[in-house]
């Protein structure tokens, strides 16, 4: 089954230290009023720590029932343990990760709630519908059964792709969009990374080319080259990966 600690590391690579920035619509009602330092610049007007906002913070201490005078410095200095809870307990057991078996598709469908928590549903729904299913976006338990019952790798890959497309085309119709390329920055090294996950497992030889991967291109990191191995280093030097077989690699799973 999918696992939510694996993304850990690649979603975190995208979010700023901090952010008090005031076009972003967290600085409207979430501003949290706690005085830190980040990059040489003292303010209380941060809003957003790591990609979470004080809003979701906040929430998530409500359910923890941490004391109001102890938030502030869990927000400014937040823990790698307190952001993984918030991201399990916020975004990823909302869709019922741990009981999907695509680890492509549940981290691309956490990460669109974590984004968008009210569109997310819609764009899975979307994709498996368009490949046959017949899905209730309103109805986790439908949608993961179904993801659970996709019957083969050529299959997965074309759903996730088509999930990524249709969360894509959204964003691309929302006002800000000419303004946020980093935006779809993300979705396309999503994208790799599913590709990636989905495709090692297709044989021993693809596990193993990813594996070495991982280390010139950290959207190729799967469950292989996300741990800890030696064998990396063995892998790399048995495969003579260079920066010519990463392209050609990244051309080859987009077939």
């Amino acid at each position: 089954m999918a696992d939510y600690k694996k993304p850990q590391k690649f979603i975190k690579k995208f979010e700023g230290e901090a952010s008090k920035t005031k076009s972003d619509s967290a600085s409207i009602n979430c501003t949290s009023g706690c005085r830190g330092t980040f990059k040489g610049a003292t303010s209380d007007q941060w809003h957003t720590r790591l990609g979470v906002t004080w809003c979701t913070f906040n929430g998530w201490a409500d359910k923890k029932n941490i004391p109001q005078s102890e938030r502030c410095n869990r927000f400014i200095n937040m823990t790698e343990s307190d952001w993984l809870d918030i991201w399990k307990s916020g975004f990823w057991d909302k869709i019922n990760g741990d009981e999907i078996k695509s680890q492509a598709i549940a981290e691309y469908w956490a990460n669109a709630k974590w984004g968008n928590p009210s569109t997310a549903n819609r764009f899975i729904a979307k994709a498996l519908n368009k490949n046959g299913f017949n899905v209730d976006e309103d109805n986790v338990d439908e949608i993961v059964n179904a993801i659970n019952s996709i019957k083969d790798r050529k299959q997965e890959l074309k759903i996730f792709n088509d999930f990524v497309d249709a969360r894509i085309e959204w964003l691309n119709s929302l006002s800000g969009a000419s303004k946020n390329k980093g935006w779809f920055k993300r979705q396309e090294s999503f994208r790799k990374r599913g590709r990636a996950l989905i495709k090692s497992k297709d044989s021993a030889g693809y596990s193993a080319l990813y594996k070495a991967l991982g280390k010139f291109d950290s959207d190729f990191r799967t469950a292989n080259s996300d741990s800890k191995d030696n064998t990396l280093i063995i892998g790399i030097g048995i495969l003579g990966v260079s920066l010519a077989a990463l392209y050609l690699i990244d051309k080859k799973i987009k077939k």
